[in-house]
Formats: structure tokens, C-alpha cells, sequence
């Protein structure tokens, strides 16, 4: 269990990080702000522990539609790749 002691802080960070930018810039944000920001979930650790695949979503105006792409990211090296 101790990859989700790093993911859980992971999003929290990602979270953090988008809130400040949203304070920084003085921009109140809007429900489009809202429906185009990118969400993580769907989680699943390897049984070696050495890989998370993960699904990162978000509001597609022009095709007027959610997106959802997979990723893997590699838990040595913090690379990830879709």
C-alpha cells in the first residue's frame, strides 16, 4: 500500500497547484474552466509495483464531449506516458 501514500498526495499537489494559478492570475474560474479541467482517476498499481496506469479526463468543447486517456507512469523514474 505504499504507492497510494505517494498518489493520494500526488493529486493533492495537482489540486494545490491549479487553485494557486486560479489565485495567482486574480481569475475567478468559470464553469468552462470547470468542465475542461483535467481529472485523474481510475488507479491501478502494478503487481510488481513498478508501473501506475492512471486515466486523466476532460471537457472537449469542439467535439462537445469528454476525453479520457490512459497513461502509465513508471514509479523509479516518475516518467509517465500515454
Amino acid at each position: 500500500m505504499p504507492m497510494k501514500r505517494i498518489i493520494n498526495p500526488l493529486l493533492m499537489l495537482v489540486f494545490a497547484t491549479y487553485v494557486s494559478v486560479a489565485y495567482a492570475q486574480s481569475h475567478v474560474p468559470t464553469l468552462d474552466d470547470l468542465l475542461t479541467l483535467k481529472t485523474v482517476g481510475g488507479t491501478q498499481i502494478s503487481p510488481d509495483g513498478k508501473h501506475v496506469a492512471y486515466a486523466v479526463t476532460y471537457g472537449d468543447f469542439k467535439s462537445d464531449s469528454f476525453v479520457t486517456h490512459i497513461w502509465l507512469a513508471d514509479t523509479v523514474s516518475g516518467k509517465s506516458i500515454q
